[in-house]
Parts: structure tokens; C-alpha cells; sequence
């Protein structure tokens, strides 16, 4: 079981299932949550943080590794080349542990990625759902996709033509920042539930479910990752 299945169990699966069904009974809208571990690989952050335990660990050897005294009645030291490849093979020996270490503990990686890499990175992810999620094939351009990624701790809301239409790219915007701002307080499965039943309420009016209405797409909550 992934990590992100432990966060989201069966019975927040459950929930989120049932917020779409009860926004979906209000609206022609088809919704879909989405959230995703990540949206970027973020490997360059593996290598500056591997050249930075490198760097460390030959700055140790140049410290810690005793010189050779010429003159001296002791043997003990080493000489400025054995000295120097101690340094490299500690480098290198630094980067390569840095880099594994970085790839499998996630937060490493943060404060060595640039906040532009990682937005730019969950607009992509998210744009990629919409045509994964197959948003933009409904009848009549009534796909919502309200995506959240986990490790950059953002959120992108995108609507069909039909939705647009209705609310707005402003509402959309607003929607947006009160998911993010009410995931600081609460959690991930609380939140998508607000915010879905919201989107429900916000197009009864504008784009009320028909009577001939059907579930083009699932109502599950996809997980990516």
C-alpha cells in the first residue's frame, strides 16, 4: 500500500465519493478529485544536495586527516597527494550517498527546488489529468478537475468551457486559494469535501443537472502515486 493510500483509507475514499455524487445530484457538472504524491521528479535537487554532503565530507578529510611532517620522528600523516585523493574519493563517495538519500526522503529535496519549478510543475500535472481524466470529452463542457499535490502542498482547480462559463476564471482563482488556505487548518479529505459540496452548490443555479443527467465519468477519487 502507497503512502498516499494509507493518508486517503477507504473510508475518506468513501467520503470524497459521496461529496461528488451529492454535488453532481445538484449540478450537470461532472467533478473530479484528483490528488497526486507529486508533480515533478525534482532529481536536480538529488544533485545539489549529494554535491553538498560531498563537499562536506572532503572538507572533513582536509580537517580531520593528519599531515605528514617531514623532519618528523613520527610516520603518522599522509602526504599532500594521498591527502588530496582521500578528498575526491570522499566526494564522490558524499554525492552519491546525498543523492540516494535525497531520492527516498522527499523533504531533502524541498529546500532545493525553486517554489516557480514546482508551481510550473502542478499546473503541468494538473493540465495532463484533465486529458487523462478524459474532463474534456463530456458531452457538453461540463468537466471540474480540483487537484491536489501533496509534496508541493498546492492546488489547481480547472473547469470545461461549460463551468467556465458559469462561474468564472475569478471564482475559480477564489475557489482555489480558500481549498489551500483551508488546508492549513484541517485535513485533506475534510477539505475536498467542502470544497466539492461548494462547487455543487455554486452551479445549481447556473448549470442545474438535467433530467436526463448521466454519470459520464466516475465519481471516485483518483490517486496518483
Amino acid at each position: 500500500m502507497s503512502r498516499l493510500e494509507q493518508q486517503f483509507a477507504e473510508q475518506d475514499r468513501q467520503r470524497i465519493n459521496a461529496a461528488v455524487a451529492e454535488a453532481e445530484a445538484q449540478t450537470s457538472a461532472q467533478i473530479v478529485p484528483v490528488v497526486a504524491a507529486t508533480s515533478g521528479r525534482y532529481d536536480r535537487a538529488e544533485d545539489i544536495f549529494g554535491l553538498l554532503l560531498g563537499i562536506a565530507a572532503a572538507a572533513a578529510v582536509w580537517f580531520f586527516v593528519p599531515d605528514a611532517q617531514p623532519g618528523s620522528d613520527s610516520w603518522a600523516g599522509h602526504t599532500p597527494a594521498t591527502k588530496i585523493a582521500f578528498m575526491a574519493g570522499a566526494l564522490v563517495a558524499g554525492f552519491a550517498l546525498g543523492a540516494v538519500v535525497a531520492s527516498r526522503a522527499w523533504s531533502l529535496r524541498r529546500p532545493f527546488t525553486p517554489r516557480k519549478e514546482m508551481r510550473d510543475n502542478v499546473a503541468r500535472a494538473a493540465a495532463a489529468a484533465v486529458f487523462n481524466q478524459s474532463l474534456h470529452q463530456t458531452r457538453a463542457g461540463t468537466g471540474l478537475l480540483v487537484y491536489l499535490s501533496m509534496y508541493e502542498h498546492r492546488a489547481v482547480v480547472l473547469a470545461d468551457e461549460a463551468v467556465l462559463g458559469v462561474l468564472g476564471q475569478p471564482a475559480l482563482d477564489a475557489l482555489c486559494r480558500d481549498l489551500t488556505d483551508l488546508l492549513a487548518d484541517t485535513n485533506a479529505t475534510e477539505t475536498l469535501c467542502q470544497t466539492i459540496r461548494r462547487v455543487g452548490r455554486e452551479l445549481g443555479d447556473g448549470l442545474p443537472r438535467a433530467d436526463d443527467s448521466t454519470d459520464e465519468i466516475s465519481n471516485e477519487l483518483v490517486l496518483l502515486g
